[in-house]
């Protein structure tokens, strides 16, 4: 089940990423049904990623795993400067070992 939701999220974020900023009508108007990754128009904002890539969401979602697995599940004031020191972190590098920039 974890693992499910992990990659529902990944998944369901890249998609997402096709439509987000759009209204209903915009969405409709450029994607025929069904949506898949490779209909990624070019726009300004599309434009930051590669088809298929995730967001910012879903890094974050991977900070957070990562903090607490760090910390066993515990989550008090240590958990949360840990999870702010690696966003700050992420923020200036992103994730290297997936080819990403700050």
């Amino acid at each position: 089940r974890l693992y499910g939701t992990i990659y529902g999220q990944c998944i369901g974020d890249a998609v997402g990423l096709l439509t987000e900023f759009m209204t209903g009508n915009k969405a409709a108007q450029i994607y025929p049904l069904p949506l898949e990754y490779y209909m990624k128009v070019q726009d300004e904002h599309r434009d930051n990623w590669a088809v298929g890539d995730w967001t910012d969401d879903t890094d974050q979602m991977i900070l957070i795993m990562q903090t607490l697995t760090s910390f066993g599940g515990k989550v008090d004031k240590s958990t949360t400067r840990d999870f702010a020191h690696r966003l700050h972190r992420w923020a200036a590098e992103g994730f290297p070992e997936l080819g990403d920039k700050g």
